[in-house]
């Protein structure tokens, strides 16, 4: 019996008059309550630009701390990243989140389903799950 499972949504967005699709995975433990708990929770969300390309962010929540790993398709856009940082912290500020730490990494491709859904599952120290995908 799997003991978690990969929700995955999109969600449509507007980006400076430009609209584009933010896709969302996030891991789900089965043996907790039917809710996804904001306090111990990992996401993956990717988001397709025009002008800084595709941003992939595997985001780890426990309590009120966040750990976030963002790539990029170059290291300029990573620099771009970097010097706005602040913003990042702020955000999550507001929203009663302390940016605890952030990496930085080079993606030059796309990462598939197989791939995220591996990626949060050995986050989360589980079993390999299933993907229930919704749109």
């Amino acid at each position: 019996r799997l003991s978690t499972s990969v929700h995955y949504y999109q969600l449509p967005v507007n980006l400076s008059g430009t609209n584009t699709t933010a896709e969302i995975y996030i891991m789900k433990n089965k043996n907790r309550k039917k809710r996804i708990d904001p306090g111990n929770t990992v996401l993956f969300v990717s988001l397709d630009t025009n002008r800084i390309g595709r941003i992939e962010t595997l985001i780890y929540l426990n309590g009120k701390n966040a750990s976030i790993s963002l790539r990029a398709e170059n290291e300029e856009i990573l620099s771009f990243v970097k010097e706005n940082i602040n913003y990042l912290y702020k955000g999550l500020a507001g929203s009663g989140y302390k940016l605890t730490d952030v990496k930085y990494s080079v993606n030059n491709k796309a990462s598939t389903p197989v791939q995220i859904e591996k990626l949060l599952s050995q986050l989360a120290n589980s079993n390999y799950g299933r993907l229930d995908m919704r749109i």
